[in-house]
């Protein structure tokens, strides 16, 4: 008896183990497909540079984070901000304000103005001064947009959406066409036309003016 009943103790305790790991098996398989699939649709970036200032502040420390995994390329919307893989080094992100879209024309410097073409888009930084975006490098590929920057976490402090931005009047502007005056009429050599004015300087002399008795008769 003693036997059986330290047989049935032993395996009770095996099941209990086992469950026991199993248990803890299921939580980490849920948490590594958990943080798999969080990872693969959000993201949390940290904010570096001051092209972004005063939307997104490197000084204040900001993290946003981002939605994107699956981000539907042809929803991209003008005013929001995005992170992208830079055009001049795929191995580093940037973090952008989406300007303009496909058609539409911007100045890109030492190109002048440039439409930009299909299936791209046009990404500038809010802080112009401290930002090198597409007026350097032109309009970029969508494809490269990773995803959605939709508000600040950090510091808690700061926590919101990332405020709207005033983006208008960034698109080229045909300059206005060159003002054409009229036609002006040449201008007379006589500044008094002679049939108007009612005298002529041949009929005034010194010998028609009256003169005094007087001054007449005074010797010269």
């Amino acid at each position: 008896k003693l036997q059986f009943l330290y047989f049935i103790g032993g395996t009770m305790a095996w099941k209990s183990r086992l469950y026991g790991m199993a248990t803890d098996m299921r939580y980490f398989v849920v948490g590594w497909v958990g943080g798999n699939w969080a990872s693969c649709y959000i993201d949390v970036c940290e904010v570096k540079g001051r092209s972004m200032d005063p939307s997104l502040s490197e000084n204040r420390g900001d993290r946003v984070v981002v939605l994107k995994h699956g981000y539907p390329k042809n929803d991209l919307l003008k005013g929001k901000v995005y992170t992208i893989r830079n055009p001049s080094d795929p191995e580093k992100t940037i973090i952008k304000r989406l300007v303009g879209t496909e058609g539409e024309r911007y100045y890109c410097n030492g190109r002048g103005p440039v439409t930009v073409p299909q299936g791209h888009i046009w990404v500038e930084g809010d802080n112009s001064l401290f930002s090198e975006d597409s007026r350097y490098y032109g309009a970029i590929p969508a494809g490269l947009v990773i995803g959605e920057a939709k508000g600040i976490i950090w510091p808690f402090s700061a926590a919101s959406r990332i405020p709207d931005f005033d983006i208008s009047g960034r698109e080229y502007q045909e300059p206005p066409p060159p003002l054409v005056l009229p036609e002006q009429p040449a201008p007379s050599d006589a500044l008094i036309d002679d049939h108007d004015y009612p005298y002529q300087p041949s009929d005034i002399c010194a010998t028609d003016v009256d003169m005094p008795e007087e001054a007449a008769d005074a010797p010269s």
